[in-house]
Parts: C-alpha cells; sequence; structure tokens
C-alpha cells in the first residue's frame, strides 16, 4: 500500500464565506493541514511577537477557521484569509482545490499588523466581487 501524506482535517468554509464570495462549489468540502505546513510557516517563525504566540496560533488553526473575526477572499490566488486576534493577529490562508481527490488546504500562517489588516478590510468594500 502506498504511504499517503498525512492530512488532518480543520473544518470547512462556512456559510456565510461561501454566499459572500459565491464560493458554492466549495459547500461541505473539507479544508485539511499536512505535516507540509510546518514547513511553509516555519519561515514566519520569528515574526511572531513570541514563541508562545506561534505556538498558540498553530494550535488554534481549526478554531480561527471555524471563528475567524474577518475572511477576505483573494480571487486571482484562489485562496482564503482568516483573520483572527490571538496574542496578535494571525492570517492564516487557505488555498481552494477543486480537482478530484484535492482538498482545499491551509497553505501558510503569519502574523500581521493591525494597518495591513485594516488596508486589507477596506479593500474588500471597495471590491466588486
Amino acid at each position: 500500500m502506498a504511504s499517503k501524506r498525512f492530512e488532518k482535517k480543520v473544518g470547512y468554509i462556512n456559510e456565510d464565506i461561501i454566499e459572500k464570495y459565491n464560493l458554492y462549489e466549495y459547500a461541505k468540502k473539507p479544508i485539511v493541514r499536512s505535516l507540509d505546513l510546518y514547513a511553509h510557516i516555519e519561515k514566519h517563525k520569528n515574526d511572531f511577537k513570541s514563541k508562545e504566540s506561534y505556538d498558540f496560533s498553530i494550535e488554534n488553526i481549526d478554531n480561527i477557521i471555524l471563528e475567524p473575526d474577518f475572511v477576505y477572499y483573494e480571487k486571482d490566488r484562489k485562496s482564503l484569509m482568516y483573520f483572527k486576534k490571538l496574542y496578535e493577529n494571525v492570517c492564516v490562508v487557505v488555498k481552494l482545490k477543486l480537482r478530484e481527490n484535492k482538498n482545499s488546504y491551509v497553505a501558510s500562517m503569519y502574523p500581521i499588523s493591525e494597518q495591513k489588516l485594516q488596508k486589507i478590510i477596506e479593500k474588500s468594500y471597495m471590491k466588486v466581487n
């Protein structure tokens, strides 16, 4: 039996986000986190205020996706950016996939300043979806 990369289901795109951004094809499709994620977020480890903040953010990826403070859809990159204030503002990037046997997945996670977050929120109001 061929070994499959370990993946953990971390949630689904909620109905409000599906409706807001017209993402109906992703309804009920899981979002997964693979072991590869750690390689992608390791480069952001020193961007966090502390190791405690970094560790807490990783432990709470599921909660960030389940109860975000704000979500932004980057149509060109086919990704959702989930924002949540923990020890600091954190962004979890979910790449959307629809290919057969491919799940949407957590691609990255990093801290974001309040100013950058506000610019993204403002951009979302100006953008025509």
